[in-house]
């Protein structure tokens, strides 16, 4: 068996954060989770990476920006990867013509209802990540998940589809945005942008675009998560620095009852923070919560629009 290398010809965590654009927690994620790289450890316990090292986290992070989950790559051999890399952008698939009209995202969402129709989680996970690969994820989220998601929740509300079906739905693009925010992004970074839901409300589909949105956007997210009480959102709010909170309402009932919440959160926080609201139900209730200061947001457009000009005006570091 070959001794390794020794230690003068590795480098310190600091050194493979410059070199290969990962952050620290990144690198420690994809070691943990999905032994990326096994980087050799110092007496004082150290990680040191080889050139080696560094070069296979590069292609995977040049990989997973392509729009490949880490977990399906992340023990792929170099030669592997680097034919991952070679593959053309936006390939044509039975989910897109290559147009990338809106013929191509129409049937694009047939294919996807037909796939939750059948329960067959496996095709429509492929199909929505073809999506995004091909046409972006701001398209495919908007064009797409959203919309796809909105129609099995009115078919299951008129018992057309049954609480498998709109389980299996949401398992799915839960997963999918999951690994949208796994794909590490390189530019400058925005301020910090918190998310979450209220007591009371589970569905997070709606924060989690929020998240993705924010992320690729270059926003430091903060995920919270689903059914926190006013109280603890705020605590998060002034621990995190967070200079938007954004919330997510599923239906009118939710956004409703978290009427005195929401009032609580917006007199807790700074004047100068924005407080956005999104989802369905937010926007049935719009007039409501502007009068208690919410911003209510009914597009990903709109969003990236609040959240450019919070970015622009935010003092450089």
């Amino acid at each position: 068996m070959p001794s390794p290398p020794p230690i003068a010809t590795r480098f310190p965590l600091r050194v493979a954060i410059r070199r290969t654009g990962l952050s620290a927690d990144l690198l420690r994620a994809w070691e943990r989770r999905y032994g990326a790289v096994e980087p050799h450890r110092s007496p004082g316990g150290q990680r040191l990476y080889s050139e080696a090292d560094l070069e296979r986290l590069t292609l995977l992070r040049q990989v997973t920006a392509a729009g490949h989950g880490i977990g399906q790559v992340a023990r792929l051999a170099e030669p592997e990867l680097r034919a991952l890399l070679a593959e053309p952008a936006g390939e044509p698939s039975r989910a897109s013509t290559g147009s990338g009209g809106g013929e191509s995202l129409e049937r694009v969402r047939r294919l996807a209802l037909a796939s939750v129709v059948d329960l067959d989680d496996e095709g429509l996970e492929t199909l929505l990540r073809r999506v995004i690969r091909s046409e972006g994820a701001f398209t495919a989220i908007e064009e797409v998940v959203v919309p796809v998601m909105r129609e099995v929740g009115e078919r299951w509300h008129r018992r057309a589809l049954s609480p498998a079906h709109e389980h299996l739905a949401t398992a799915v693009v839960t997963r999918t945005l999951h690994w949208l925010l796994d794909v590490p992004r390189v530019g400058p970074v925005r301020p910090r942008l918190a998310v979450a839901t209220t007591q009371g409300e589970r569905h997070e589909l709606g924060a989690l675009v929020v998240a993705v949105v924010g992320a690729f956007e270059g926003w430091r997210v903060i995920t919270l998560g689903a059914d926190l009480p006013a109280t603890a959102i705020v605590s998060a709010v002034g621990a995190t620095g967070a200079g938007v909170l954004a919330l997510s309402y599923a239906s009118v009932h939710a956004a409703r009852e978290a009427l005195p919440d929401l009032g609580l959160i917006r007199s807790a926080l700074p004047p100068a923070s924005l407080l956005l609201v999104g989802g369905a139900g937010a926007v049935a209730m719009a007039d409501e919560l502007d009068a208690i200061g919410c911003v209510v947001v009914d597009r990903l457009p709109a969003l990236r629009a609040h959240l450019a000009r919070v970015a622009d005006a935010a003092p450089r570091p």
